[in-house]
């Protein structure tokens, strides 16, 4: 932008963009030294720059001779005559064979990374890999007996001299972002003066350490906002050029990452780049591109090109009801959780949007429009996770079915949880005789409801038992995996352990096939799980009726005398509910306190086998003196004996306490009965810890080891003396307050009492054991001279070590024996907890304000209760009549008969309560002012959920050629306007599509994944050798298709699936059996030259044209040599279509009449996005692929009408 200005005497230099006024022309920046080969895909791009690299080579005065300090990177670099290539890794060796092929001539070197280099970068490695060298050379010789000729010793040459002799380097993105790390100059710190530092030096990557003669930066796009833009930046180098057909990802604005790739000064800042892009500075911007880029369109050259004819057809892909089902469904969440209604109006005032959620929403539907899985099946937690199973169209029906059944089942529990609450508290709140009546009605409907439940629960209770016997009986070789299907115990039907946890009957993508015998296994630990989850459900249920049957006698008992038999009766069903809802877990502890007692009885444990002989030894009287006995006695009798007789004496208490009864009889009852077992298991639980700690403390005492307990205790201990506890305590004491005993609970009481007798014991231990005994008596015996009194010093040693060995074996047991204690114990606590739940639920409910507002927040929440209820359960009896209909594979019979006219009919409606009717009838119904319920059921009936069929009926032959959409209707029913505009799509032929839809197929896919599966067998009938490219902007859609692929025996392969072997595509080329390409959008959809392809497939209707081109380029470019075809899947009625229609309205679509045929007219599509990026929000400006960037596009996708032009809306 500098300029010249000659005045007065001499002249000045201005910058007429940025302002700036120089005198000195060295202080005016001359242009760097760097292009855009920006040619429409297909032009090729890659022959040109061969071509460059061929003819315009680096002058032979340049060399590693030449060096300089390089500030930007801190490191010295030499010149180099290499060109550097950077390129995505699935073109790296595409670049090596294009180079091998038309420049023979110019030697390529591979760089792999610094880790894998095994060049030495500087002179010192030089040396020391000389130095190596020598060594092995002289120790090989040595073992020849070979004299060493230093002559002749091999030439090392070092980084810069190396890659020096190569006329083109090859790099991809990811080795080059991997060396960023060492690339990147060491950060400054301060250092000490009057300190000696080590190695300060760090490795530096070679790739940094040359200067380039020419650095090309391949598909330039792809690598903006990642690591590669950064490491690039920092290669020196004499010049640049970046190569892409679509240097503008988005938008105009994205060229900035290119022009500082360029190094182009003046506008590298972000201030400045988005002044030059403003309106008055246009022609700046023009001249900067005109300076730089070179872009060449086909429809320019036309008349020179020999590219074949391409012809471009949309797909339109009806949805089969249950992909249907689970698209709408999802839109209803989304919107709601976008705060939306169907029309686009906000629910709430001063709604703004939130494009992270938008964008989210947009692409979850975008991914049901191929399949329902689609982003539910890649592994993208870590590699410890297992991905998803593709499932059939039959279990996602299946999944949806149970779904919405668990939220009616949940919505129903809620329902009856609320009715009860508001009895409660009517009941509470009427003082009068009427009130009570209705306070009692109430809770008699409620009764009602949760009995329907609890049938309804059982139903699929008996089913899953059915299914269990049928595996059971059909299973083969039982193994330990196996679990008894026909037990009553929850637990061990839900906690059976294995080696595999239970696995669903899904199509494993990564097997061919699955073990019949473990596919059994797996459906029975499937089966168990689910009936726990029902009985869990209905264990819920049952709880509610106890309080309701509860709830009820009081109700009785407040209406007086006249009403004892019924209240006897209400709280006899309620205590026999408790008792049913016990049974469970009394009968596992009656089972454990039952085991327990047999184990007592047959026990040894007993004073007696623990009391060890006082005095042990038997003194002799001629070496008594010489050899004392009395300490060890005095530890038995003062210590073990006493510990023995309080172990026995809590053992016994321990196991009285816990065989009592926890229930008591008929004739026992006295209101009193369930507190006394209560505190019976509190004193048991008291108890247990202490025994416990004397057990611990008995360990101690004979083999002196330091148990946790013990370790824990001293910590207690440590704390108490701590300064925090000393002023806690004289601050206690300033305020007169004492700590007494009636503070703390019984429990509390009765361990500190237990606690004082067992430290008493230890504290007689002083710090002894009998172990440390034995090991002093060892001792003396070992000081003694070898006579008779040592003879016999050694057999008491010898006693009291067999003594230790024997009591050691005795805690085995005790310890054994605690462990049967404690499963009674806990077997009761799990029982003992669930009666306290039990009772808690009978307890007054907690409200907040008044009585009479509770009320009405409880008839509210009933309200919206049961309307969730009424709309699932037509939900539900919606998928089970698609289930029906999926089964047989057409309509039900009674489905082809109109309710309202009695006639049959080919095309008609459903409503979400499985009742069908023609389509004259239900219009004509739904315009009447009762027509907002069903005819038949009285459900409400929801426009925009009503499911169009046809049974049998032939697809229109002109039908998919027009844009043809369905009303869409808001939550009140309101529908939003629908436009007329008329589009005129290049459709495919309708009889081909049917020929195509005719093919037989294997598997349960979606409508489009089995019609793009049908439409490659059928151009494998035409064509046996065709070969086609599937495009897909997820991953998870070209995991499916590539499993539908294998299992009708159509071979493909993945780019992304052979980093191993990265050019897959030159095994495409080359291998007849290979008939199908699967790229990725995101990572493969450019710069790929696969013209022996013919056929390019786009499995969804894409939003970013730039990826839409660079997809259709990888067969329509130089080279091609037969005509070509690309189709364009879409979902009809869908965001696919709505996706579509937004490209034809601006002018972009390459589908329309007009547009589909012959060479791309991309002049258009180049205006697309050439304005700021003002609507764009900051969590997507980096994203790659089919993208949606645009705020206002993501609207216009999700509600069409609201950009629509007036014209086109108006009737």
């Amino acid at each position: 932008f500098w300029k010249e200005v000659y005045c007065g005497n001499g002249s000045v230099f201005f910058n007429m963009f940025s302002g700036t006024l120089e005198l000195e022309r060295s202080k005016v920046h001359e242009s760097s030294m760097g292009a855009i080969l920006a040619e429409e895909p297909g032009l090729g791009k890659t022959m040109e720059t061969i071509a460059l690299m061929t003819l315009n080579k680096a002058p032979v005065t340049r060399g590693p001779t030449n060096t300089y300090f390089d500030k930007e990177v801190n490191v010295d670099v030499a010149e180099v005559q290499t060109t550097l290539i950077v390129t995505p890794p699935a073109l790296a060796v595409q670049w090596k064979e294009e180079l091998a092929k038309h420049a023979p001539t110019l030697k390529v070197y591979m760089y792999q990374g610094y880790e894998k280099l095994e060049v030495p970068i500087t002179k010192d490695d030089v040396e020391a890999l000389k130095k190596k060298r020598k060594m092995k050379s002289k120790k090989n010789s040595k073992a020849r007996e070979d004299p060493v000729d230093e002559d002749e010793e091999e030439e090392v040459l070092e980084w810069v001299h190396f890659i020096n002799q190569f006329d083109v380097c090859i790099v991809n993105y990811d080795v080059l972002r991997g060396d960023l790390y060492v690339a990147r100059p060491p950060p400054s710190r301060p250092r000490r003066t009057d300190v000696i530092y080590r190695n300060l030096s760090r490795p530096r990557s070679p790739l940094v350490s040359v200067e380039w003669f020419r650095v090309v930066m391949d598909e330039v796009q792809m690598a903006k906002g990642t690591k590669t833009e950064e490491m690039v930046s920092l290669l020196p180098r004499l010049s640049s050029l970046a190569v892409s057909g679509t240097p503008a990802r988005s938008q105009i604005a994205d060229l900035l990452h290119v022009f500082r790739f360029l190094r182009v000064e003046g506008i590298e800042s972000t201030r400045a780049w988005n002044q030059l892009l403003k309106p008055q500075y246009q022609h700046f911007f023009i001249e900067l591109c005109q300076r730089y880029a070179i872009r060449t369109m086909k429809s320019a050259v036309k008349d020179e090109l020999t590219i074949p004819k391409q012809t471009r057809y949309v797909v339109g892909i009806r949805m089969n009801a249950i992909e249907r089902q689970v698209y709408d469904q999802t839109l209803d969440q989304l919107l709601e959780m976008l705060g939306l209604d169907a029309r686009g109006v906000a629910a709430t005032e001063n709604w703004e949007v939130d494009p992270v959620l938008l964008r989210s929403m947009i692409r979850r539907l975008r991914g049901i429009c191929t399949h329902p899985q689609v982003g539910q099946l890649q592994n993208t937690v870590g590699k410890m996770s297992k991905p998803g199973k593709l499932k059939s169209m039959s279990d996602v029906l299946q999944d949806m079915k149970e779904q919405t059944w668990k939220d009616l089942m949940e919505a129903s529990r809620q329902k009856v949880q609320s009715q009860t609450k508001l009895a409660q508290l009517l009941l509470q709140s009427q003082r009068n005789h009427k009130g009570r009546m209705a306070a009692l009605e109430q809770l008699l409907f409620v009764e009602k409801d949760a009995r329907a439940l609890i049938d309804e629960i059982q139903v699929p209770i008996d089913e899953v038992n059915k299914l269990l016997n049928g595996l059971r009986s059909g299973t083969s070789t039982p193994t330990s995996d196996d679990v008894d299907v026909e037990s009553d115990d929850e637990e061990q039907l839900i906690t059976a352990k294995g080696k595999g946890k239970a696995r669903a009957l899904e199509i494993d993508l990564d097997a061919d096939g699955i073990d019949p015998d473990n596919a059994d296994k797996a459906k029975i630990k499937e089966a168990v799980s689910k009936r726990g989850a029902l009985r869990t459900r209905l264990r819920e249920i049952r709880v509610l009726l106890h309080h309701v049957k509860f709830l009820q006698g009081d109700a009785y008992n407040s209406l007086g005398a006249g009403k004892q038999v019924e209240e006897e009766e209400a709280y006899g069903a309620a205590d026999g509910i408790r008792r049913q809802l016990l049974i469970v877990h009394e009968q596992a502890a009656q089972r454990a306190m039952e085991q327990l007692t047999e184990h007592a009885q047959a026990s040894k444990i007993s004073l007696e086998s623990l009391q060890l002989k006082s005095p042990l030894f038997d003194p002799d009287p001629k070496h008594a003196k010489s050899f004392p006995l009395e300490e060890a006695d005095d530890f038995i009798e003062v210590v073990l004996n006493k510990q023995s007789a309080v172990l026995t004496e809590w053992r016994g208490q321990i196991i009285a306490l816990l065989v009592e009864k926890m229930t008591p009889g008929d004739d026992e009852a006295d209101g009193q009965e369930y507190q006394r077992a209560l505190d019976s298991q509190v004193e048991a639980e008291a108890r247990m810890q202490a025994y416990t700690a004397l057990l611990a403390d008995r360990k101690e005492c004979l083999i002196n080891e330091r148990t946790l307990l013990a370790a824990h205790d001293a910590r207690e201990k440590h704390l108490r003396n701590t300064r925090a506890a000393a002023k806690a305590a004289q601050a206690l004491d300033n305020f007169g307050i004492e700590i007494t005993e009636d503070a703390k609970t019984e429990q509390e009481t009765l361990l500190l009492g237990l606690n004082m007798e067992r430290k008493a014991l230890v504290q007689a231990m002083n710090g002894r054991a009998l172990k440390s005994i034995q090991v002093g008596m060892n001792s003396a015996v070992n000081s003694m001279r070898k006579n008779s009194a040592k003879e016999y010093a050694q057999e008491l040693v010898a006693q009291l070590r067999e003594l230790i060995s024997t009591q050691e074996e005795m805690n085995a047991i005790l310890e054994a024996d605690l462990a049967r204690i404690r499963k009674a114990f806990n077997e009761r606590v799990q029982y003992f907890a669930q009666l306290q739940e039990i009772s808690d639920s009978v307890a007054d409910p907690e409200i907040e304000g008044r009585t009479d507002d509770a009320i009405e927040g409880c008839r509210a929440e009933l309200v919206v209760l049961s309307a969730f209820i009424n709309e699932r359960r037509a939900r539900y009896r919606y998928l089970s009549n698609l289930s029906g209909s999926n089964q047989t594979g057409k309509a039900a019979q009674e489905e082809e008969t109109c309710i309202l006219c009695c006639c049959e009919f080919r095309r008609g409606y459903i409503t979400q309560c499985a009742h069908s009717f023609c389509e004259v009838c239900l219009k004509l119904w739904v315009k009447r002012k009762d027509g907002k319920t069903c005819p038949v059921c009285r459900s409400p009936i929801d426009p925009a959920d009503i499911r169009r069929f046809s049974i049998d009926a032939p697809e229109p032959e002109e039908e998919p050629a027009k844009t043809t959409k369905k009303s869409i209707a808001s939550a009140t029913g309101e529908t939003a306007p629908v436009s007329r505009r008329s589009v005129e799509y290049n459709s495919i032929d309708a009889k081909t599509l049917k020929s195509i839809q005719e093919q037989p197929v294997d598997g349960s896919f979606s409508e489009k994944i089995q019609t793009l599966v049908q439409h490659l067998l059928y151009i494998q009938e035409q064509e046996q050798e065709a070969k086609s490219i599937i495009f897909s902007a997820w991953a998870d859609s070209l995991r499916i298709v590539e499993y539908a692929l294998k299992i009708n025996g159509l071979k493909s392969i993945r780019v992304d699936q052979n980093r191993k072997n990265p050019n897959a595509a030159q095994q495409f080329a080359q291998d007849p059996t290979l008939s199908v390409l699967l790229l990725h959008g995101e990572k493969e959809n450019a710069g790929l030259n696969v013209t022996c392809a013919s056929r390019v497939f786009l499995l969804e209707s894409v939003v970013h044209h730039g990826f839409e081109i660079q997809a259709i380029a990888r067969i329509d470019r130089m080279g091609q040599t037969r005509p070509t075809e690309v189709y364009c899947y879409y979902a009809e009625d869908t965001i696919e279509k709505n996706i579509l229609d937004l490209a034809a309205r601006t002018g972009v679509s390459l589908y329309t009449k007009q547009n589909a045929s012959g060479i791309m007219n991309v002049t258009e599509l180049d205006k697309v996005g050439t304005g700021t990026k003002k609507n764009i929000d900051a969590h997507g400006k980096n994203q790659k692929g089919d993208f949606i960037f645009k705020v206002d596009d993501m609207l216009a996708i999700l509600f069409p009408h609201m950009y629509e032009d007036v014209e086109f809306l108006v009737p």
